[in-house]
């Protein structure tokens, strides 16, 4: 052992180990997960009302088609995400 480091014991108690990829997996769905949940907002209300109260012009278009954007995007990165772990690529984009 290199001096000044300590060495903890682990008492015979082996540390259960998850796939990191099955937790990459996980947290890029997760990721997902939030622009879809996220693009439900943009269709109330007081989201549309709020952007025109700042001055955007067509609001009543503009920002439920962002939250289109924002849900199809999300759903294509969850999509390419589990074609790709199908397919055992590890390629990241």
């Amino acid at each position: 052992m290199a001096a000044g480091s300590t060495a903890i014991p682990s008492y015979g108690v082996e540390a259960r180990s998850i796939s990191k990829g099955a937790v990459v997996l996980l947290g890029r769905l997760l990721f997902a997960g939030i622009f879809v949940m996220s693009g439900f907002n943009p269709f109330s209300k007081q989201a549309i009302g709020y952007a025109a109260a700042q001055g955007l012009p067509l609001a009543s278009v503009v920002v439920p088609f962002s939250g289109v954007l924002a849900i199809i995007g999300g759903l294509a990165f969850s999509w390419a995400i589990t074609r790709n772990s199908a397919r055992g690529s590890s390629r990241s984009s």
